[in-house]
């Protein structure tokens, strides 16, 4: 893995710690060679709800799920449709709130490292694409180097 990034079962992870859109986040990622994290286990949630709790006491971050397209089909930035037997949304989420700052609703993702939310398996909400700025985790494929 580059520099920064952490390592888990054949993936790489970035955590910014500068906060963008979820879009800008998306092409941040895209720039690196990586994209928006797609979370397809609980292992790996559970992997990525440890990293954010080492990066800062309470941090928000997006990942690749949006729900842009048609409202309430949550797709991962791959295409892929979100997976019912790993998905992690806080109660009562997702709620596209439209009385917030965006009247369009919520339709991105991010998960949310609180010492208040001790369940590692119950912290993504949906939240403003353009309105909200959070920090991002980009993801991209681990090079094997034989040696």
């Amino acid at each position: 893995c580059p520099e920064k990034w952490l390592q888990f079962n054949g993936k790489c992870y970035y955590f910014s710690t500068d906060t963008m859109n979820w879009h800008s986040s998306r092409a941040s990622c895209v720039s690196m060679g990586a994209d928006l994290v797609i979370i397809e286990s609980e292992a790996e949630q559970r992997f990525l709800m440890n990293a954010a709790k080492a990066q800062t006491a309470r941090n928000r971050y997006w990942i690749g799920l949006t729900d842009a397209v048609t409202e309430g089909v949550w797709l991962w930035v791959d295409g892929t449709p979100l997976n019912d037997k790993a998905k992690y949304w806080y109660t009562g989420q997702p709620d596209d709130w439209k009385e917030g700052e965006d009247s369009s609703g919520e339709d991105c993702a991010r998960l949310a490292y609180s010492i208040d939310w001790a369940d590692p398996l119950k912290v993504w909400h949906d939240s403003s694409c353009t309105q909200k700025k959070y920090r991002r985790i980009c993801e991209t494929m681990a090079v094997i180097i034989n040696t």
